[in-house]
């Protein structure tokens, strides 16, 4: 007779695989060594979560140019596996991985908030309808409504966009500012205004690029009256700003 334990736990639990290694995982995701392995340890621009070379806090461009929003926070860069499983996700509509990068983005939240810190609302980032239509499916709302779940904050789908944002992939920083100025607006709805006032918000997103997008959003949020917008995001990429 066989008495190894894991043989009897693989009998006891649905046959789970890490998504990175393939190796027998009890809980699904990721297993315990390439959990430590893809752990994001660099040092990161405590604004905009770009990589920094120093320990300077803020980088330069969030110096010069300081953004709307307070606190970029990310929970892995925009490199493989990532970056696959975010695609996979996106593209595909694999919740599997939808649920594996929310949990570390979730992680990432603990370690950075006490809970008396926390947001008071989490705003996904919009689509515009037609696109909406079309997909019949928003990332960030799907995010959102995760770590509503896990951290027992209200998710608000309190924005709008204006028109069709289109492919930005291409696009220097400067163009994408240019094209989100005046793209999102708060709900017209004097309720929801209301509920922002002197809030603290983060803005939900699935990969931080260029941070046109979070800095059009923040501005407007602040506009509009809440005391501090923080960003949250699964990824990030590596670029710098002079090659955004």
């Amino acid at each position: 007779m066989n008495r190894n334990p894991l043989n009897w736990l693989r009998l006891a639990q649905p046959h789970q695989t890490c998504r990175h290694c393939h190796a027998f995982t009890i809980s699904g995701g990721l297993c315990a060594p390439c959990q430590n392995a893809l752990q994001d340890t660099r040092l990161r621009c405590f604004r905009c979560a770009l990589p920094l070379n120093d320990p300077a806090g803020i980088c330069g461009e969030c110096i010069a140019n300081p953004p709307a929003f307070e606190q970029t926070v990310c929970a892995d860069s925009y490199r493989p596996p990532v970056s696959h499983w975010l695609q996979n996700f996106k593209d595909s509509r694999d919740l599997r991985d939808g649920h594996l990068l929310s949990q570390r983005l979730i992680q990432r939240v603990k370690s950075l908030y006490c809970t008396d810190d926390l947001p008071h609302y989490l705003i996904p980032v919009p689509l515009h309808w037609r696109r909406a239509l079309w997909r019949n499916f928003n990332q960030s709302s799907w995010i959102a409504r995760q770590l509503s779940k896990e951290l027992h904050i209200p998710a608000l789908q309190c924005l709008h966009r204006t028109r069709p944002g289109g492919d930005q992939r291409h696009l220097s920083r400067q163009d994408r500012l240019r094209n989100l100025r005046g793209v999102f607006k708060l709900a017209d709805d004097p309720a929801m205004r209301q509920q922002l006032q002197q809030r603290h918000v983060a803005v939900i997103d699935d990969v931080i690029t260029t941070t046109a997008t979070a800095r059009a959003i923040s501005s407007e949020l602040r506009r509009q009256g809440a005391a501090r917008v923080d960003i949250w995001s699964l990824a990030r990429t590596d670029k710098t700003h002079l090659s955004d």
